[in-house]
C-alpha cells in the first residue's frame, strides 16, 4: 500500500491535497521493512457513514486505483479515461463518486507516518448490509470526507 501513499504524497506536494506534515519522530531502525513500520490508527473506521464533499475516484480493484492515480498525475488523460468505460464484462472498473450520496466504510488503512490523515478506504453504498468487497478510494485528508452524524 506504500505506492498509494507515495502517490498521495506527490499529489499533496503538487497542491492536490493538504500539506504533508513533517517527518515522523518514530525511532529509526536498521531495516525499512513495511512490517516494522509503526501502526497508524485510521481516523475513519469500519461502519462509518461518510459523504464526500467533492467527487472522487473509486475503483473496484486496488491495482486499478493505483493505475488511475498514476495516469492522472502523469497527464495521461486518454489512458485514464479507459478505466471509466465498461470492461469486457460490461462492468465499470472505476467511477466518480457522487457528492450527493453516502457511503459506508468497510475498511480503512493508514500507513504513511508523514501523512497520518491519508487513508486507503474500501467502501460500499450506505444502505448495504453485507459485503465481502467494496470499491477502493484514497482520502488524502479530513477535508475530503465528512462522517455522517
Amino acid at each position: 500500500m506504500r505506492w498509494i501513499m507515495g502517490l498521495a504524497a506527490a499529489m499533496a506536494l503538487s497542491g492536490c491535497g493538504s500539506e504533508a506534515s513533517g517527518p515522523s519522530t518514530s525511532e529509526a531502525s536498521s531495516s525499512s521493512s513495511a512490517a516494522e513500520a509503526p501502526q497508524i490508527k485510521p481516523w475513519l473506521k469500519p461502519e462509518d457513514i461518510v459523504r464526500f464533499p467533492q467527487s472522487m475516484v473509486a475503483c473496484m480493484k486496488r491495482d486499478d486505483l493505483q493505475e488511475v492515480m498514476a495516469l492522472g498525475l502523469s497527464g495521461h488523460s486518454t489512458k485514464m479515461k479507459a478505466y471509466f468505460s465498461p470492461d469486457s464484462d460490461g462492468g465499470l472498473r472505476c467511477v466518480m463518486l457522487p457528492t450527493t450520496k453516502k457511503f459506508k466504510i468497510i475498511d480503512a488503512e493508514a500507513n504513511n507516518p508523514n501523512m497520518p490523515d491519508a487513508l486507503i478506504v474500501e467502501l460500499v453504498g450506505a444502505d448495504v448490509d453485507q459485503a465481502e468487497h467494496g470499491a477502493f478510494a484514497v482520502v488524502l485528508d479530513k477535508s475530503m470526507a465528512e462522517v455522517a452524524k
